[in-house]
């Protein structure tokens, strides 16, 4: 028997080594198995996908496989295998990295806003570990290079080498339709977490490559939108008081009462708990969980199902880039409102600074543009600062405002560690067993502190609003859960993907309650507050409780932006928008020693002095006061500008050129 075993190995053995189809077969095999424990900080992880989800972890083999295969059409083929592996292994461990953060894996297009994730690496990892990751990437990078170079050169089999890519490709075509077809039709797409979790890393993240957009839906033609438009309601009529609106999107915001393991000995967010009692209210279904903060927002401003466009995309990131889009801010812009976008974070974040503009956004007041900010102990700016910008912006116009403010203060990575902060509530009831339970409650404990700032904000800046001499119409929503270890059995009365929203108003207005998505929210506001305006949400308020509802917002959502634009709402341009509220300009330039003063008015600190052209290292003093070195200042006649530059190294805007001539000899700076 013993003999026998040893036999059939060594003929299996022989197979390997001589056969390149079965070592990529039993290669991408491997691979998948790691790449699936990567995604679930588990090899025992990803042998349950193995053994729960057989067929999807065999396709996902498959496309790997594939990938493999073309190895069999170059003499590197040994080098080709190990760069396929690597690729997959690379994502997987990115993919671990990632939903070690959030709760949403990776995908495509978060490589586009991968530079604004650099900026904030120190926020969720250590010097050391940043250190450590470097060496990483060179070494790997290294070790790819050396083995490329290393591996043997092998003779191409061109016949048999085209027909297993040929084979490959046909049975990866036809897998993929039927897995789509069936994986679409049992909602498996629905949400995104769970068909990471169920269908395989390796096949999501393809898809994310290739599927963007929305489809073109079956019978797509101007008769069938002509046919929607006529049957909805699209007569205008506006409330006489034309009130001022402000949406209020608090990032990772919710009512930890829903949590079943958590209890603290007071309410942390008091005040949002006495809008549901006093105002319309309901549950919000939201697109994404512990981050993709831009996806709510894009549902909330333009009325359109995120469900409709690709796996794991962000439309900030793709379609919004070039185009238009009716939104909120156009549909009040053409009202005569003012409209403003308020974010305290870094303008380019998702690409607001390209988008807004194709929103209809008229001004756009991000971080930079905001002086004295307060940041929390892990560097996100506290929400605090955005009460004084909302109120501001109000003040400054004639007109009535539509304003929309996301905040930022409440975001993870929330500390494992206990560090020192203003700790006003704690968790009574979270067993301190082991480290990671200790960490998780240390967790936990900075994000309620963090949300109990967040509600004390929301309290001062309605009693300001109280008093208001305007109508004011205030729409309060959470953006998403917290990054932190959250799932349906840990909630009671909501789901993981359900926040919540009030509508507050200054003046007396009817109490409605009703659970609603995103995407509806736009249209319920509009009908709270007595408003007409725009199609989409015509489109909200007319079919939402017709079977043909979703299918109608599909239609009109891809004649806006992709289709042939019968609905003749993308005659909009993109506005000409501005950064701040207010201009920021110089009006002297004063030498004192060693410095040279530039005095003026709106400066914050990501003001930098250029000079003849040339980015100086500047002091920020106040809004009104910057320094620079009198030794970086040549002789003679200069020129001097001010720019907001971010963490991106992006400029937003320049102030004009103001002259002065710097004479040391004489110790005078004349200025014309």
């Amino acid at each position: 028997m013993k003999q026998k075993v040893l036999e059939l190995m060594k003929k299996v053995r022989k197979i390997y080594i001589n056969e390149p189809v079965v070592q990529m077969a039993v290669i991408a095999f491997l691979v998948n198995l790691i790449v699936e424990s990567f995604s679930r900080h588990s090899v025992i992880g990803g042998l349950e996908h193995l053994f729960n989800h057989p067929i999807f972890f065999g396709y996902n083999v498959l496309i790997i496989f594939m990938m493999c295969s073309f190895g069999l059409l170059f003499r590197r083929r040994d080098s080709w295998v190990m760069l396929s592996s690597v690729f997959w292994i690379v994502l997987g461990i990115i993919n671990a990295i990632v939903l070690f953060f959030r709760v949403t894996p990776l995908s495509l297009i978060d490589f586009s806003i991968a530079k604004s994730g650099i900026t904030m690496l120190h926020i969720y990892l250590n010097t050391f570990q940043i250190v450590l990751m470097s060496i990483s990437i060179v070494l790997a990078i290294t070790g790819i290079v050396y083995a490329w170079i290393k591996l043997p050169k092998r003779k191409i089999p061109i016949k048999r080498g085209i027909l297993t890519v040929i084979v490959t490709a046909i049975v990866v075509f036809i897998s993929t339709n039927m897995l789509t077809a069936y994986a679409t039709k049992n909602g498996s797409f629905a949400v995104l977490t769970k068909a990471y979790d169920d269908i395989g890393f390796v096949y999501c993240f393809s898809r994310s490559i290739v599927d963007n957009g929305i489809d073109k839906p079956r019978n797509y033609s101007k008769l069938a939108i002509d046919t929607i438009l006529n049957e909805a309601n699209l007569s205008q009529t506006d409330n006489e008081l034309r009130p001022n609106l402000i949406f209020l999107q608090l990032e990772s915001f919710f009512d930890v009462s829903y949590l079943k393991n958590i209890e603290c000995p007071e309410n942390p967010i008091p005040n949002f708990t006495k809008l549901k009692e006093l105002c319309s209210t309901g549950k919000l279904r939201v697109p994404s969980m512990g981050g993709g903060t831009a996806n709510t927002e894009f549902e909330v401003l333009t009325g359109m199902n995120l469900d409709n466009f690709g796996i794991g995309e962000y439309p900030y990131q793709t379609v919004l880039k070039g185009e238009t889009c009716e939104s909120l801010a156009y549909i009040f812009c053409e009202k005569g409102y003012k409209t403003t976008a308020i974010h305290n974070h870094t303008a380019t974040f998702y690409g607001r600074n390209k988008v807004y503009p194709n929103l209809g956004f008229e001004t756009f007041i991000p971080v930079e543009y905001m002086c004295d900010v307060e940041k929390n102990e892990i560097s996100w700016a506290k929400d605090k600062v955005l009460k004084k910008e909302i109120l501001e912006t109000l003040e400054s116009s004639e007109d009535r405002d539509f304003i929309f403010a996301v905040s930022v203060q409440s975001h993870g990575k929330y500390p494992k560690d206990e560090i020192e902060y203003n700790k006003l509530i704690s968790v009574d009831n979270m067993n301190f067993d082991s480290k990671e339970e200790i960490e998780l409650k240390n967790e936990f404990e900075y994000y309620i502190n963090q949300i109990h700032e967040v509600d004390v904000f929301l309290g001062e800046l309605i009693e300001a609003l109280k008093n208001y001499p305007e109508p004011v119409a205030l729409v309060v929503y959470g953006d998403h859960l917290p990054a932190l270890p959250i799932s349906d059995d840990d909630l009671n009365g909501i789901n993981e993907y359900q926040t919540e929203y009030c509508i507050w108003t200054n003046y007396s207005h009817e109490k409605k309650d009703n659970d609603i998505c995103a995407y509806q929210l736009s249209s319920v506001v509009l009908n709270r507050i007595d408003m007409d305006g725009g199609i989409l949400p015509k489109i909200h308020q007319t079919f939402k409780n017709d079977d043909r509802y979703k299918y109608y917002l599909k239609l009109i959502s891809y004649d806006i932006l992709y289709g042939e634009n019968y609905s003749n709402i993308r005659k909009r341009r993109p506005v000409n928008m501005k950064f701040g509220l207010n201009e920021i300009k110089i009006d002297d330039v004063i030498n004192s020693g060693d410095l040279f003063y530039i005095k003026g008015e709106g400066f914050t600190e990501y003001s930098y002095v250029i000079i003849n052209s040339k980015k100086i290292d500047t002091i920020y003093i106040n809004s009104g006061m910057l320094a620079v070195l009198a030794e970086a200042v040549p002789v003679g006649t200069n020129s001097v500008e001010v720019s907001q530059i971010n963490s991106e190294l992006v400029k937003l805007s320049t102030t004009s050129k103001y002259t002065f001539i710097n004479d040391t000899k004489n110790h005078e700076v004349k200025t014309y």
